[in-house]
């Protein structure tokens, strides 16, 4: 298990190098991440085939959009994911009091492709609000779920139930 470092800046570049370094290298965790030294950082040109899941629409079975994936938290003893951040964008450079931001815990997740991620029904339920945008506070804006997004809704009701459609045949 390893992290993408990418150079400062580069989140936007196309083909900017991603340096790798192993859960085993971490030294300290905090406000930055710390290894024994210069030696630990891997640079290699592809992330091994993997996708990533920043920018992933998720959406609980029944078809409720509960936002974009904007970041997410992992433990790191064993590199496993706890939390996905989740936002309205799906875009991390966007600051924080721009978008308000939610976590979802990993045990909602019900199944992740190369563009969705879905969640168990009532997931928006036990979302935690990590950061409250400004239109938010001034009460112009709601969480995605509680938006008035009913075209995503009938977009992934839609697509659920022919998925659904093809496994019963």
């Amino acid at each position: 298990v390893a992290l993408d470092v990418r150079p400062s800046g580069s989140l936007l570049a196309i083909s900017a190098a991603v340096d790798h370094v192993l859960m085993s290298s971490l030294r300290q965790v905090g406000d930055v991440i710390l290894v024994h030294d210069e030696s630990a950082v891997e640079r290699r040109w592809s992330s091994y085939g993997l996708s990533t899941v920043i920018g992933c629409d998720v959406v609980t079975e029944r078809g409720t959009y509960i936002g974009r994936v904007r970041d997410y938290e992992f433990d790191p003893d064993d590199g496993l994911v706890q939390r996905i951040v989740v936002d309205a964008l799906g875009l991390p450079i966007v600051p924080e009091g721009v978008v308000s931001t939610y976590a979802l815990d990993v045990s909602e997740i019900l199944s992740a492709g190369l563009d969705r991620i879905i969640l168990v029904e009532g997931a928006e339920s036990r979302v935690e609000q990590l950061s409250v945008s400004l239109l938010q506070r001034l009460q112009l804006a709601a969480p995605p779920w509680e938006d008035d997004l009913a075209t995503y809704a009938d977009y992934y009701a839609m697509d659920m139930q022919q998925q659904q459609q093809q496994q019963q045949q």
